[in-house]
C-alpha cells in the first residue's frame, strides 16, 4: 500500500496579510548518497534535498562532529 505524503499545516502571523494558515504537503525525493552512493526515495516537505542516505547520515555526522572537535582545540589548545 503506498504511503499518503505528510501534510501540515502551519499558523503564520505576518504584519501586513495578518494571520493565515498555510498547508505544506510532502513529496517524493529520489537522490544519491554522497558517502555510499546509493540512491534513496524518500518523503521529504519542501527544502533541501538530502545530501546521505539514513543509514550512513550517523557516521557522517560523528566524522563531522570528530573533525569539529578536533579544529576547536587546535585553536584553543594552552602554549
Amino acid at each position: 500500500m503506498p504511503r499518503r505524503p505528510e501534510t501540515r499545516v502551519l499558523t503564520v502571523v505576518d504584519a501586513v496579510q495578518g494571520e493565515y494558515s498555510r498547508t505544506i504537503t510532502s513529496r517524493p525525493v529520489t537522490f544519491t548518497c554522497g558517502a555510499c552512493g546509493a540512491t534513496e526515495t524518500r518523503d521529504q516537505l519542501p527544502g533541501p534535498v538530502p545530501r546521505y542516505c539514513r543509514l550512513c547520515w550517523p557516521t557522517v555526522q560523528a566524522q563531522r562532529n570528530t573533525e569539529r572537535q578536533r579544529r576547536y582545540r587546535a585553536r584553543h589548545r594552552l602554549t
